[in-house]
């Protein structure tokens, strides 16, 4: 099951990440909370006018965005904005889409973000070590095809081989590996 993925990496590379790791966590280097992911999608991802005409308001769901810490603040952003102006138009879910996956990134360890119709780009903070078999998992549950771009700091090409639309399959694989227990491990 995990034989592709770890023999992509390589498990001499995949043990100086450990090691690599272990020796900045014996340095005392004191873990501070990790930045957001730069998310970076080829899509709209906005607050058209014809959704929201008020600029005030408009503002007032930007500056939430920007400040919701959670996917939970984000998901009632989006239930207030369908309560009060009816359902989301595509460019609203990508830009709330782009807002948990930088949450979700940080959680994970991914400095960048690169979504486009097709592929994905994730690159991993220095000295993150993502756990192979449960990145493995739901990464081919939403049928994503993966190529070790880079080793270390990790970097991965994720390719669509399934029907489901590019940033729900991320957010769906992502997702999954944030719940994830094994993660912690």
């Amino acid at each position: 099951a995990q034989s592709g993925f770890v023999h992509a990496v390589g498990f001499d590379t995949y043990m100086r990440m450990v090691e690599e790791t272990i020796r900045q966590m014996r340095g005392g280097e004191k873990a501070a909370e990790p930045p957001l992911a730069e998310v970076s999608v080829d899509f709209a991802a906005l607050i058209p006018d014809s959704y929201v005409p008020d600029e005030a308001q408009k503002l007032h769901f930007y500056r939430r965005l920007a400040r919701a810490d959670t996917p939970t603040e984000l998901d009632l952003l989006r239930r207030e904005m369908r309560d009060r102006f009816g359902p989301l138009p595509q460019e609203t879910e990508t830009l709330l889409a782009s807002a948990t996956l930088r949450l979700l990134g940080r959680d994970l360890g991914i400095e960048r973000i690169l979504a486009r119709p097709w592929d994905v780009r994730l690159n991993f903070r220095t000295g993150t070590i993502p756990p192979i078999l449960p990145l493995q998992r739901a990464l081919a549950g939403r049928q994503f095809e993966v190529e070790v771009r880079r080793a270390i700091p990790l970097s991965l090409a994720l390719v669509r081989r399934g029907t489901e639309p590019i940033l729900p399959a991320l957010l769906g694989a992502l997702g999954e590996l944030a719940q994830d227990p094994a993660r912690a491990a």
